[in-house]
This record gives structure tokens, C-alpha cells and sequence, in this order.
């Protein structure tokens, strides 16, 4: 019989590390059960310590469930057993604690080493706690390469030097907020990606720029081109296409998120236009977190329009604010209840209004009327934008959603009322 050579701490430890700690016969984990290191090949047979022929076991797999006859010393086995599982399973733990701390030990090395790079392109800035913490969680989250990367990219993007040729310290902050960012970017779909890019052109062209409503904006569209079966590969070609290079073409955010609304409903009447010996297609219905979006940017850009139209109410001698936000506010809850009307007769419902006599031009006539006259118009025009704005299309919405969507308004409009 070969003679068993015990194993040492460190092998058991090895065993158990490659094992994860984990039973390989029935699944079972420290400290739960206590591990033991089984050989695959038995010592009588003539097998050896190594590695390869080690494996790790709980202790009722490797010992056997056997049942045994009791004796008169069994109390006392039992106990020692019970002493020598403790023991065990202490040891067991203490190895499992220097494991996570090798693992603890490995992310600092990963930390120092992409902080070292860092410090290498930026002399002689490097990063202090705060940044290394920062650096420390984008680690956890992005592969090491993917970092390195984004570092060279924010290094080109973003650093600028001074007269003297030496890299300013705001671009170094600046490039260093950039790189979690780059990290996110490229770990995204191409889809993705490429909305990003869009909303990025926006944000740097449009002296104005509403990034959630310029999400969601773009995600509708998106959203409207999948309902119509487009492919995410055709989707992705069409904002490379057509929506990236009218973002760098227009001016202002208005003209592009006319425009993308504009497309968005396009695509919707593709999807709705009936075939023929077919049935209409029903509107889809939303969840309730979209229907809450669409109310709050209903909501918040007619509050921007109403803002407008006060400012234009300053110039006209009687207008008063109060007033006139209470006499807007109920005219749009008209046209809310409304169960879907043409824009036509919104523009014929506002001429009418009795919002647009705070903007009348009575006689004597004062000496600025030609710029009354203009901003006349252009309160008109906005107004129009405005109650439209309550619009619900039967055509978009089904009969449900509308409902809750008025019902989302009104509670809205009751606040800024």
C-alpha cells in the first residue's frame, strides 16, 4: 500500500481556490458545509498530490453517509468530531478570507496600473483619491482594455495646452469626466451608440438643448420605425443617413424636433394605414411610465409657451399675467377633452379664444403699433402651438391611454395653474 503524504495548507488552499470553494460532487459551498481535498486517483492505488489529481469534497461526500452501530463511546466520538469540524471549518474560513484578499489585492493592482497610464499622458497632473475611487468603480464595471482606450480617446478629445505647451489643468478634469462616458459609449449596441452620437451634435450645435426631451423625442421615432418592422441594422443606417446629417445641418432645437416629430408620425401613419380587405390598425397602448413622460413634456413645454406669451403680454398695455395664465390654462383643457380634433380647427378654436383678447390692440393706438401687430402674430402662432399641444390623436392613442393621459394633464396643469 502506497504510504498517503499529508497535504500541505497551501495545496488544500490551491484546491480549494481553482474549486471556488465549492463541492464538486454535490454542489454544496463553504462555510455551510465544511471541504475536505478528495483524491480522484486513491492514495492505495497509487495516486499522488498533485493538482491535478485533487478535487474538492464536502465532508459527508468524501467521508460516505454510512450508518453505523452505536457504542458506548459514541457520545464521546461525536463530540471530538464535532471539535474537529470547528477546527476545520475555522481553517476553512481563514483561507477563504486570504483568497479575497489575493482578488482585493489584484483590483489595486488593476487601480495603480490604469492610474499609472494615466499619470504617464498626463504629466504632471495624476489622480488624486477621489479620482482614483472613481477609477477604482469603472474598473468594476469596464474591461480593462475598453478604459485604456477611452483614456487615449479623452486624451485627444479634450486636452488643450497653453502658451507655453504644458496641458491645462480644467482640460485634464474635463478629460478625466469624459472617460466613464467613452467606457458606456463603447459598450453600448451600435443602435445605441448611434443615438447617443446624434443627441451629442445636438447638444454642442443648439445653444439650446433639452437632453430628456431630446431622448425621448428621438426614442419615439425609434420606437416608430421598429412598430413599422424595421430591423435595428436599418434603423441604425437611417439615423446615420438621414437624421445625423439634418442634426448637423439645422441651427436650433426647434427645427429639429419639428422635423423628427414630424418623421415620427409619418412612420406611425405607415403603420396605420390600413390594407385593404384588412383591418384598421388599433393604436398600441403605452405603459403608464411613458404615458407619465409624454404628460410631463406636454406640460412643460406648454409652460415654456405660456412663459413666451407673457413676455409678450408685457408690451400690451392691459395685459395682466394672472389673468391670463388662469384664462390659457382652462382653454387648453377644452381642447384636452376634445376627442381628437384637425389642427385646423385648434388654429379657427384659438382666434376665437378668449386667451388671444389679452393681446387686442384697442384705439387710441399707441405709438409702437407696428411692433404690437408683430408680436399679435406671434402670440397668435404660439398659442396655436400651445392648445395643439392638448391635441390627443385617436389615431396615435388608443381610447384607454387617452384617458389617462387627460387624467396625467390634468393633474399637471393643476400644479402650475
Amino acid at each position: 500500500m502506497a504510504k498517503r503524504k499529508s497535504l500541505t495548507k497551501k495545496t488544500r488552499f490551491e484546491v480549494f481556490k481553482r474549486d471556488k470553494f465549492q463541492c464538486q460532487y454535490c454542489g454544496n459551498t463553504a462555510p455551510e458545509v465544511v471541504l475536505n481535498v478528495d483524491h480522484i486517483d486513491p492514495v492505495a492505488n497509487g495516486g499522488t498530490n498533485e493538482l491535478i489529481n485533487l478535487i474538492t469534497s464536502c465532508f459527508d461526500c468524501n467521508q460516505g453517509k454510512k450508518a453505523r452501530l452505536l457504542n458506548d463511546d459514541t457520545v464521546v466520538k461525536k463530540q471530538r468530531k464535532q471539535m474537529e469540524l470547528i477546527q476545520e471549518r475555522r481553517e476553512q474560513l481563514e483561507l477563504m478570507l486570504d483568497w479575497k484578499k489575493s482578488l482585493t489585492e489584484f483590483e489595486d493592482e488593476k487601480v495603480t496600473m490604469v492610474s499609472d497610464y494615466w499619470a504617464s499622458m498626463m504629466n504632471p497632473y495624476s489622480l488624486n483619491e477621489s479620482g482614483l475611487k472613481s477609477l477604482e468603480k469603472l474598473i468594476k464595471k469596464f474591461p480593462i482594455e475598453d478604459i485604456l482606450e477611452s483614456i487615449d480617446i479623452a486624451n485627444k478629445k479634450y486636452l488643450t495646452f497653453d502658451d507655453e505647451g504644458k496641458i491645462t489643468k480644467e482640460s485634464v478634469e474635463e478629460a478625466f469626466d469624459k472617460v466613464g462616458g467613452i467606457c458606456a459609449l463603447k459598450n453600448m449596441p451600435e443602435l445605441k451608440q448611434k443615438m447617443a452620437y446624434i443627441k451629442g451634435i445636438c447638444r454642442n450645435r443648439f445653444s439650446y438643448w433639452d437632453n430628456r426631451k431630446g431622448s425621448i423625442i428621438l426614442n419615439n421615432y425609434v420606437s416608430a420605425l421598429k412598430g413599422a418592422g424595421w430591423s435595428d441594422e436599418k434603423i441604425t443606417e437611417d439615423l446615420e443617413k438621414e437624421v445625423m446629417p439634418k442634426s448637423k445641418e439645422f441651427k436650433n432645437w426647434t427645427q429639429w424636433r419639428e422635423l423628427l416629430e414630424k418623421w415620427t408620425d409619418d412612420v406611425i401613419n405607415w403603420s396605420n394605414e390600413p390594407k385593404q380587405d384588412a383591418e384598421p390598425v388599433k393604436p398600441k397602448e403605452f405603459e403608464l411610465e411613458t404615458l407619465e413622460t409624454y404628460a410631463n413634456v406636454t406640460v412643460g413645454e406648454s409652460e415654456d409657451k405660456i412663459q413666451v406669451l407673457e413676455y409678450f403680454g408685457k408690451a400690451f398695455p392691459k395685459f395682466n399675467s394672472k389673468d391670463f395664465r388662469k384664462s390659457v390654462l382652462k382653454e387648453s383643457l377644452i381642447v384636452l377633452n376634445a376627442n381628437g380634433v384637425e389642427k385646423e380647427d385648434v388654429a379657427e378654436f384659438t382666434q376665437n379664444s378668449d386667451s388671444l383678447t389679452y393681446f387686442e390692440i384697442n384705439e387710441p393706438f399707441p405709438e409702437n403699433l407696428g411692433f404690437l401687430m408683430v408680436l399679435e402674430t406671434s402670440a397668435l402662432e404660439c398659442m396655436i402651438n400651445l392648445f395643439d399641444s392638448f391635441n390627443i390623436s385617436s389615431d396615435y392613442y388608443s381610447e384607454k391611454d387617452r384617458k389617462i393621459l387627460r387624467m396625467l394633464i390634468k393633474e399637471r396643469i393643476n400644479s402650475i395653474a
